[in-house]
């Protein structure tokens, strides 16, 4: 069942959710696959490599945009593609040690990314001070339940993002023909509010018809 969106939405404990930045997010989202395609078509990769290929990318303001290539031919296919959006903001104030294990198990995650077969591509750009967006490219839906099903991502998930994000928007879509084409469609949204009870943070989802984002 889809739910249009409506701008700012009223939920539990007067906190406000702005559905309307779906439509920001999946602008930012394409510019990020540009960018990534355009990396594909700069980079000569060796005919065979166990290692992602990584390229950086200065936006404006001298914000670093990093992008890794897990899988550089398969990319380059006109097939469709998953893709997951993950857009937070962190807390203004953060346990030292909760900082630093958010940073290793990064790395962590990154790792398994890099091991995992379907997972095709990784950016992440911040578009402003402690705004980061992250973009995933999968194979197809499975890969993405592979990936939650790991024991890194729930200690990410449920145990340190409660203490390290102040919210967190999580997209779900696909790109119906492949990266050279650029058409993102979103298909769902969760929307992650971690201030008000840490450890029981408010959820919202949002399902979208083809015509509600463009």
């Amino acid at each position: 069942m889809s739910t249009h969106l409506s701008g700012k939405e009223v939920i539990a404990n007067g906190t406000y959710i702005d559905i309307s930045r779906s439509r920001l997010d999946l602008a930012v989202l394409r510019h990020m696959t540009r960018k990534l395609h355009m990396a594909l078509k700069l980079l000569d990769p060796p005919a065979t490599t166990l290692q992602p290929l990584i390229y950086s990318s200065e936006e404006r303001r001298s914000r670093e945009h990093r992008i890794v290539i897990f899988n550089y031919q398969e990319l380059l296919l006109n097939r469709s593609l998953t893709f997951v959006g993950f857009i937070s903001s962190k807390q203004e104030t953060i346990d030292t040690t909760v900082a630093s294990e958010i940073t290793r198990v990064d790395d962590q995650l990154l790792t398994e990314l890099v091991k995992t077969p379907g997972v095709l591509g990784y950016s992440s750009l911040e578009l402003r001070k402690d705004c980061w967006y992250n973009l995933v490219l999968l194979r197809d839906a499975t890969i993405r339940e592979h990936v939650k099903g790991s024991t890194t991502h729930a200690y990410a998930a449920y145990q340190l993002a409660p203490l390290y994000y102040e919210w967190v928007r999580l997209h779900h879509g696909i790109l119906p023909n492949g990266l050279a084409q650029g058409d993102m469609q979103l298909l769902s949204t969760k929307y992650y509010t971690f201030h008000v009870h840490p450890y029981k943070p408010i959820i919202i989802k949002r399902s979208y018809a083809v015509h509600d984002i463009a």
